[in-house]
């Protein structure tokens, strides 16, 4: 991409979150973030609609693991979803809430983007991420300690962006149950045989995200997996993300996935993902209703609903499925990736590290600098 043509995008982008800032009351006070975290903090934006069953295990999960601030962005949520949050004793302390009613499918990337330049404006690091998605962090400890290493290192070798891998976890079998609070640990297969693995270079070749990225550590675009077998999608279904970044060092989100402008890190973090709850059928069908998303987003979803139907309930695991025991699984089928230096210094700050680096739901993490290859 030309300088003209990124310096258009960049404009382009100026004047849509313009819109978004003029369309979001009280930014600042009860309802907004009031303190967004400095250099060596972490905050979490995201927008949500319609999500009551995830809210209590995506803000017990970050503030477990750090977040300083926590801003939901709501979308026009009809069920409980404002209320959970609200009802959170962190709300008005380390959650907030902002309201915002344009068009998903249309806004989408900017909206994502406005919370990152909201919550990063101070100079810390943002994590956008799907309700849906729990993030971790390799071969460090799952909480405040581990997570101000990751982040210092983050800062000492003057990076600002890390690939997020999703990683699709889910129950043996999804029983259409309604609205219940997600149990992560119920959660706890995983299916690696069904991800494709691509040149993470290609990748940002193909889509011309200008980021630079260490050739060395062995990164990878990864694609598809249990969503795209299930529903017999025929598009590549993009596992790979750049939801971690720094906004204040010059990284934006040109794309749902896609950072630009960014330093990218020397290693990988798994974003463990939730995306089969009770309420799977009933939100598909909603989708496809309302026709929220883009084009190729809302025939993806019609597919889902095809393949749900009026199904009770619908079996996930193949035979390829493995419970995810620990997480140097992820390492050796490549998954994730973590440069020798990165290890050495996750060793050096925190010496039990890998015994409680662990996706919430009790599984127990066995990974360290020499069994993690």
């Amino acid at each position: 991409m030309s300088r003209v043509a990124r310096l258009r995008q960049r404009v382009t982008e100026s004047e849509r979150l313009s819109r978004i800032l003029a369309s979001v009351p009280k930014l600042m006070g009860a309802r907004g973030i009031t303190s967004p975290p400095m250099k060596g903090g972490l905050a979490v934006g995201c927008v949500v609609r319609d999500a009551e069953e995830y809210v209590d295990a995506f803000i017990e999960h970050y503030i477990s693991l750090g977040a300083e601030q926590i801003l939901f962005l709501d979308n026009g949520s009809l069920d409980g979803t404002v209320e959970r949050i609200q009802r959170h004793p962190a709300f008005g302390s380390r959650v907030h809430l902002n309201f915002c009613r344009l068009r998903y499918g249309r806004w989408e990337v900017a909206l994502k983007q406005f919370l990152a330049n909201v919550l990063g404006e101070a100079g810390g690091w943002v994590l956008v991420a799907d309700i849906d998605e729990h993030l971790s962090l390799p071969f460090a400890s799952q909480d405040a300690y581990g997570l101000r290493a990751v982040l210092g290192y983050l800062d000492e070798c003057g990076y600002s962006v890390v690939v997020t891998q999703m990683i699709d976890v889910f129950p043996p079998v999804l029983l259409f149950t309604g609205s219940q609070p997600l149990n992560v640990a119920e959660h706890r297969y995983f299916e690696w045989q069904s991800v494709n693995a691509h040149e993470y270079a290609s990748f940002v070749r193909m889509t011309r995200c200008a980021v630079i990225a260490p050739e060395e550590v062995g990164l990878a675009f990864l694609t598809d997996g249990v969503r795209h077998r299930l529903y017999g999608l025929q598009r590549p279904l993009w596992l790979t993300k750049h939801s971690l970044l720094r906004p204040s060092a010059g990284a934006w989100l040109r794309h749902a996935h896609l950072a630009q402008a960014g330093q990218v890190a020397d290693f990988s973090c798994p974003l463990i993902h939730y995306a089969f709850t009770g309420r799977l059928r009933e939100k598909v069908e909603a989708v496809v209703r309302q026709g929220r998303y883009g084009a190729s987003a809302n025939e993806e979803y019609r597919r889902y609903a095809r393949r749900l139907g009026q199904l009770e309930s619908v079996r996930i695991a193949s035979e390829g499925a493995t419970p995810l025991t620990s997480p140097a699984m992820l390492v050796e089928r490549g998954l994730v990736v973590a440069s020798r230096r990165y290890r050495k210094e996750m060793q050096k700050s925190n010496a039990e590290a890998y015994a409680d680096w662990v996706p919430r739901g009790g599984l127990r993490g066995e990974a360290s600098c020499e069994s993690a290859g």
